[in-house]
């Protein structure tokens, strides 16, 4: 036998040689096998051979320690019985690379372990989540009798996960995916599973996060037909625009911009669509005040135009009444150093334009606001003095021009511009208000009684339609009675004799004779 070089630091290895003939060969071969200090590499396409040789305390003076910083495969420092193991058991192959435990012939070597407690965590599998190895330390309680929920270790944010996880196992064994409360359970992802033309599966990485892939956190697929982590969306959505003004780009998919959708998000997107309609209701009475202001016609304006005007503003959230305010246009704030206040007085106010009386449509440079006339000819306006400025044209009462003003509530300003009521008018509106009042009243009394006349009407008619009903029932059974009484020849129910039926001859000639 030929000695060979350590392949581990603390461990010799000596190749049997294998040119012995035929049975001889293998007579040798189990003989040296049945020595504990051999070890055969567990490849089965290799079949090397080593031989072991075990750190005695002799040699325990000149063995090195082994370094403070080894770790395992999830970055735990070893213990010192996982250091000596680790020094006695874990081979290379010199042949075929091969690293594996001489103990149990594990492939690999199991770092941080001894052979029992590889065998345990073996036997207990890997985390659904983390997929770090288990072991029945590690191995979380299954608080229901559900089998999905069974293999997570005990790692808050797996535990975490599983709080949230749908508790449905799949017809070909695997848990669901989901998440609790779905009327319609995710799709088995995992690749034997999915099929061919399947856009993503459990292997491919949340295109929101892109760390982990899809098995490692309950997902969900929304409307669309994308499928992301349940987390990360919710935290898409929690985090909303990402500037100081806002937008509804975190309401679309990533991967195709379609509109989030899916019933477990139904009541976080509640609110946040009720702020988009508000949006755009401030984007469409702002468009509607611009085409007035531009003397054009108002026609009907499409949604797709108040989206599009909407994006080209900007809009911010008061920090007071959480309502959405005007900012002024995009172009203000891509012309640098704009900052809106995030605070605003009040709700729905508007302003007057700085340098003329006109409506301001415009917040330039976070303090200015501009009409559009004046904001053609913002560099030039906005230097001249204050005596250089057109005179009111309005009838408003409010500072010289170039002074920041607030006309104040919208509402409050639309109801002082309506012309004042006189008293005679408001005794009009309260008689009027009165009589009408009344002749409410009397209409509802006459309906009333018509309705109680009709009812009684119709009593009655139903009582004397019963009376007659009963008298034609009377009738035809004393008919009845009678036609049987004449064919028995019997008394009839007033007790005379009814006479025997005659033969026809003698019934006309009866006849003839009555007459």
């Amino acid at each position: 036998m030929a000695a060979l070089e350590a392949t581990d630091a603390y461990a010799d290895a000596t190749e049997l040689d294998s040119s012995l003939p035929g049975a001889l060969a293998d007579y040798e071969r189990k003989l040296l096998l049945a020595t504990s200090s051999l070890v055969v590499c567990p490849n089965e396409a290799c079949g090397y051979v080593f031989e072991q040789h075990m750190t005695t305390p002799s040699k325990a003076s000149v063995v090195p320690p082994t370094p403070a910083r080894a770790r395992d495969d999830n970055g735990v420092p070893l213990t010192p019985r996982a250091h000596a193991h680790h020094r006695d058991y874990r081979f290379r192959c010199r042949r075929c690379a091969t690293i594996f435990c001489a103990g149990c012939n594990a492939i690999p070597y199991h770092t941080g372990m001894d052979c029992a407690s590889a065998a345990a965590t073996a036997a207990c599998g890997a985390c659904r989540y983390c997929a770090k190895p288990l072991s029945p330390e590690t191995t979380a309680e299954n608080p229901t009798d559900a089998p999905a929920l069974d293999k997570v270790c005990v790692d808050e944010a797996c535990l975490a996960k599983r709080a949230i996880a749908c508790r449905v196992t799949h017809v070909c064994g695997h848990a669901c995916g989901g998440v609790k409360r779905e009327k319609r359970c995710l799709p088995c992802l995992e690749p034997e599973c999915a099929p061919a033309d399947a856009q993503i599966t459990a292997d491919d990485y949340c295109s929101i996060c892109w760390v982990d892939d899809i098995r490692s956190a309950p997902s969900i697929e929304l409307a669309c037909g994308h499928v992301f982590h349940y987390s990360c969306v919710t935290a898409r959505l929690d985090a909303r625009w990402p500037d100081a003004h806002i937008s509804f780009a975190f309401l679309d998919c990533p991967l195709c911009n379609a509109p989030i959708a899916h019933k477990v998000l139904a009541k976080r997107l509640r609110p946040l669509q009720r702020l988009q309609g508000e949006v755009l209701a401030l984007a469409r009475h702002a468009l509607h005040t611009e085409m007035l202001a531009g003397n054009s016609e108002v026609a009907f304006i499409s949604d797709a135009a108040i989206a599009a005007y909407a994006s080209s503003q900007r809009y911010y959230l008061c920090s007071k009444c959480d309502h959405p305010y005007h900012g002024g246009a995009a172009a203000c704030e891509a012309a640098g150093d704009a900052h809106p206040p995030i605070l605003t007085p009040s709700f729905a106010r508007t302003h007057k334009c700085r340098f003329c009386c006109n409506l301001a449509t415009w917040l330039c440079w976070g303090t200015t606001h501009f009409c559009d006339a004046c904001h053609d000819i913002a560099p030039i306006i906005a230097r001249k003095p204050f005596h250089e400025l057109s005179p009111c044209t309005c009838s408003r009462v409010h500072p010289p021009n170039g002074i920041e003003f607030s006309y104040g509530c919208s509402m409050c300003c639309a109801l002082e511009e309506a012309p004042p009521v006189r008293k005679s008018d408001r005794a009009e509106a309260k008689a009027a208000r009165k009589a009408a009042k009344a002749q409410a009243k009397a209409a509802r009394k006459a309906a009333k009684a018509q309705a109680k006349a009709a009812r009684k009407a119709a009593k009655a008619r139903s009582k004397a339609e019963k009376a007659a009903a009963k008298v034609a029932s009377r009738a035809l059974a004393a008919a009845h009675a009678v036609h049987r009484a004449r064919a028995r020849g019997r008394p009839d129910a007033r007790g005379k004799l009814v006479d025997q039926p005659q033969p026809p001859q003698r019934a006309r000639a009866l006849h003839e004779l009555n007459r």
